[in-house]
């Protein structure tokens, strides 16, 4: 086995690996304690939740969306919370580290509302925010005090003057690249990004230090000063505050003021054991970091040049070798997140890369010259040729289509990286000259069972249930499987937010589906068919249909699907009445689950009269219509259903849903009553002609 000696600089055998695999076992701790729903935080929350107070705190953080601005607030009791502000404020980023007084109600972050989906309670917290609110309006209590955080206040006010200086062409790609502000970017331009899979590029990361570090170095030398390292330290410390600190961000910095610090000391630097302290550190202080996606991409990045540099032959230059050890360390994990396989990844980032390295300096000087008083006409024109050149260079490498890809379990992604790294490693090197080859299988066996034991933990029943509601908030979305076949009914929908393509798709592909062969819709209200629309926009739905009457029949190996209302539409071409709701008995083996859409009382009556004298509405499980309304539900049209379950489907509203009334209804009938809005997504499992239900959230 020959190693390159140029490359073995990275990953000497002797060098020091205690702290990695102190990292690696403490990760593997929290991991499996969050897995029995251990609490791993230290804080001591004592935030009053779903109260409305005033609160007094310091904003120490500030994003632009598109109809509202985005506080990260200081609680005075030491809670962070987010801080959603829905007031035209004409620079909102004055009030940094400014004392604000607000009168809000503060939740809980949504957790994991669909198995294998976003968990944005666990996102909040790897950042240690708490809890969101929303507000129409704050009074700022007092000024900013205190150097460091004037310096800091300072800094976000030019960071946010010099973006809203650049021309609107340039903006989005510049406040991106150079800051990681993602939110002045066109959606389309950004989407193209994702494609290709150099996204990375808009988001202040290692590349982006790496850059700054590289130039910085240019301009200072290499004699090793106190200067030096005070001007390295100061730039670095402006660049995290002006970037939000992000795990990204925290972790490059530190590891280069550990660089900086060990070449002004004279002492060896080793990228690992760098890499493990600063991961350590970020641990102790906040366990919850692990499950920071950024995080995780950050140091697999670093792990991935460590352990698979050296074994790159010498041959292929460093300006390929990198992105090819990256990508290799990176892009299994991306799609088992993402669940997007961006095939000309590697290829679109040589370019991306090579000109983000030149722009990078170009951007930060005229950001500089501007912040103390010099605007270059020039340098602009540069700037903006440049954007329009990367867009344009981005768009071309498109070359191949991103690839939908279904999540693979968790043991295999935990045990890919495990037995990567462990091969690529010195220590299996010196098990190999040594011949310990039974300790390298107990090893590998070792890997592969701590893989499956976390994969056995984290394991949800409802990913594997025959019928599932899915939660897609004030909606309704039934998902049916049978085998290989994937059957919706309904797919929720907003005006304001693409249910298709940022639930519906996410769940569908965490949970191994990747094409829906039927949809069908109840009727083509927002809340019931606008998901389904999208979804066939993103290529998942084989066939999608609508405006369904009495008599429709679908069949797969266990189940058909019946349509028992409208007996017909008539004149009514966009079924638009709740009184038309296309109703839909499923018969899956012996079990009967009756979808109602928004069906009202008159029509449940109607049918209760069609189907008199046959046990023709009879279910174990009803799908309450209208997502509780007191408008649905009657009582001949609950007594004919007789059902054990009813299954409420809804989310935050403001119309008052679900009914009081009809709650206690389902309650005086002894039925038992699931929620999405409180339970999160709902399956029932059929076997052996038992009706198992599990829900998402199991103390609402």
């Amino acid at each position: 086995m020959e190693y390159n000696v140029k490359r073995l600089v990275v990953g000497k055998v002797k060098m020091r690996r205690k702290l990695f695999l102190i990292v690696v076992f403490c990760i593997a701790i929290i991991i499996v304690l969050d897995c029995f729903n251990v609490d791993i935080s230290y804080r001591n929350v004592n935030i009053r939740y779903n109260v409305k107070h005033t609160y007094y705190g310091k904003v120490i953080g500030f994003s632009n969306k598109d109809d509202y601005f985005r506080y990260v607030v200081l609680l005075d009791d030491g809670q962070r919370i987010i801080l959603n502000v829905y007031e035209e404020i004409e620079r909102p980023y004055d009030f940094f580290y400014s004392t604000i007084g607000f009168n809000a109600t503060i939740e809980r972050a949504k957790g994991e509302r669909n198995p294998g989906c976003f968990n944005y309670e666990k996102y909040l917290k790897s950042l240690d925010i708490y809890g969101t609110a929303s507000c129409s309006r704050f009074d700022e209590i007092s000024k900013t005090t205190g150097l460091l955080n004037i310096f800091k206040k300072t800094l976000m006010i030019y960071k946010y003057t010099f973006i809203e200086s650049l021309s609107q062409e340039s903006r989005g790609l510049v406040s991106g690249i150079l800051f990681g502000e993602t939110g002045y970017l066109e959606e389309d331009i950004y989407e193209s990004f994702k494609d290709n899979g150099t996204a990375h590029v808009l988001a202040v990361s290692g590349l982006h230090i790496g850059v700054f570090y590289g130039f910085i170095t240019k301009l200072l030398g290499k004699r090793q000063t106190v200067l030096r390292f005070i001007i390295t330290a100061s730039v670095f410390m402006s660049i995290g505050i002006m970037a939000g600190w992000s795990p990204s961000v925290t972790r490059a910095v530190a590891m280069v003021m550990i660089k900086e610090f060990a070449l002004y000391t004279d002492r060896r630097y080793d990228l690992i054991t760098a890499a493990s302290a600063v991961a350590f550190v970020s641990i102790v202080k906040n366990p919850y970091c692990v499950f920071n996606t950024g995080f995780q991409m950050s140091f697999l990045a670093v792990l991935s040049i460590s352990f698979i540099l050296p074994k790159i032959p010498g041959k292929i230059p460093d300006f390929l070798a990198m992105p090819i050890c990256v990508a290799i360390g990176t892009i299994p994990f991306q799609t088992y997140v993402f669940n997007k396989l961006t095939v000309n990844s590697i290829m679109a980032n040589i370019p991306i890369v090579f000109l983000i390295g030149i722009f990078m300096p170009i951007t930060a000087l005229q950001f500089i010259l501007e912040s103390i008083g010099l605007k270059i006409i020039f340098l602009d024109y540069v700037v903006d040729s440049m954007v329009f050149f990367i867009i344009k260079v981005n768009e071309k490498m498109t070359l191949m289509d991103t690839v939908d890809v279904v999540s693979c379990k968790t043991a295999f992604i935990i045990c890919f990286y495990l037995i990567l790294f462990f091969f690529t490693s010195e220590y299996f090197y010196l098990l190999v000259i040594r011949r310990k080859y039974k300790l390298i299988s107990v090893t590998v066996a070792g890997i592969m069972l701590f893989s499956f034991t976390i994969d056995y933990l984290t394991y949800n029943p409802i990913s594997e249930c025959d019928v599932i509601f899915v939660d897609v908030g004030q909606g309704d979305c039934t998902h049916i499987r049978d085998g290989d076949t994937n059957i919706l009914i309904d797919g929720g929908g907003s005006l304001s937010y693409n249910i298709g393509k940022n639930t519906l798709k996410p769940y569908l592909l965490k949970n191994g589906v990747k094409q829906i062969d039927l949809a069908l819709a109840t009727h083509l209200h927002t809340d019931h068919y606008k998901g389904l629309e999208e979804l066939k926009e993103e290529g998942l739905i084989k066939r999608l249909e609508v405006n369904q009457t009495t008599g429709s029949r679908y069949n797969a190996l266990n189940i058909s699907i019946e349509t028992l209302w409208p007996v017909s539409l008539e004149n009514d071409d966009t079924q638009d009445e709740n009184e038309n709701c296309s109703v839909f008995m499923i018969k899956y083996n012996e079990v009967k689950i009756l979808v109602t859409g928004d069906l009202d009382t008159k029509g449940e009556e109607a049918m209760v009269k069609y189907y008199a004298n046959t046990d023709s509405l009879k279910a174990d499980i009803l799908k309450i219509g209208h997502h509780g309304s007191h408008t649905s539900t009657c009582d001949n049209f609950l007594k004919a259903v007789d059902p054990r379950f009813c299954v409420i489907q809804v989310g935050k509203n403001n119309y008052g849903h679900p009914s009081a009334k009809i709650l206690e209804k389902l309650a005086k009938s002894s039925i038992i009553t699931l929620r999405n809005d409180s339970q999160g997504a709902i399956g029932f499992s059929f076997k052996n002609e038992k009706i198992s239900y599990y829900t998402m959230i199991q103390n609402p």
